[in-house]
């Protein structure tokens, strides 16, 4: 069984609207699903560096009063149900995929598409429906996420959950 910790950053309205109906998963960068930044020494910071960013492109603009929010989850699945995105072999398949297809790096939709049809693809030859996935993601901008160093750390890895019946909060803190 794998679990792994992670942290999502929204406002304290939204909080509460996730602690009683759970998560909304979205269209999301690359694959479907609920973003969190997984457990690391700066997950506080990326995730109050994401409400940053999105009440900046006032994502928030209707709520009265959009204070921040860190809410704490586990994440569980089978060991069998989790893909690290960030494997050498699967980057490999992106690259030449990407290539044969023409894809635009700077288009978010193209991008999807190509993760969504690798992943299913994998699904249907190996019979399993993935749980959870990790990636690494571009963090905040420095302007909503000063104390990530990303030239120095790289891209933070994010935990991607399909539904939610694998997450689990453990808490909310104001951020």
């Amino acid at each position: 069984m794998v679990n792994i910790k992670g942290s999502h950053g929204t406002t304290c309205v939204r909080a509460n609207k996730i602690k009683s109906e759970g998560f909304i998963t979205s269209g999301g960068r690359y694959v479907k699903g609920v973003y969190f930044w997984k457990e690391c020494y700066h997950d506080y910071n990326l995730a109050v560096g994401w409400y940053n960013h999105c009440f900046a492109s006032g994502l928030y603009s209707d709520e009265d009063s959009p204070q921040c929010a860190v809410i704490y989850v586990k994440l569980c699945c089978k060991d069998d149900e989790i893909l690290d995105l960030e494997r050498a072999d699967l980057k490999d398949r992106l690259a030449k995929l990407a290539d044969s297809r023409h894809i635009n790096q700077n288009n978010n939709r193209e991008i999807k598409s190509l993760y969504t049809y690798v992943i299913r693809e994998m699904e249907r030859i190996i019979g399993i429906k993935y749980k959870l996935f990790l990636l690494n993601v571009e963090p905040p901008k420095v302007e909503y996420c000063p104390k990530y160093k990303s030239r120095l750390l790289g891209y933070p890895t994010c935990v991607i959950a399909v539904s939610n019946e694998n997450i689990s909060i453990e808490n909310i803190q104001r951020g």
